[in-house]
């Protein structure tokens, strides 16, 4: 009876072992994650395409932005003379 408590001890202590080494040693070897948010003013480099992406979507998103200003202007120039908007 004593030899099979000492056993399930040594079991549960060893689990635990092995499980606290492991988180300890992932706990110490992880890096902490850290994006990359620069992105070149001029192409060239690993981020050379993906940088002149980023700048066109940011200028079709001033065009759109633009576009819609507009859009909202000719409303309101509808509404003042009366017409009504077409679906």
């Amino acid at each position: 009876m004593f030899n099979g408590r000492i056993g399930r001890g040594l079991r549960i202590a060893a689990v635990v072992g092995i499980f606290g080494a492991g988180y300890l040693c992932g706990t110490f070897g992880q890096r902490s994650a850290a994006a990359e948010t620069d992105v070149p003013q001029e192409g060239g480099g690993s981020f050379g395409p993906f940088g002149e992406l980023g700048r066109n979507i940011i200028e079709m998103q001033r065009h759109v932005d633009g576009l819609n200003k507009e859009l909202e202007s000719l409303r309101k120039v509808n509404a003042a003379l009366g017409l009504q908007p077409r679906r």
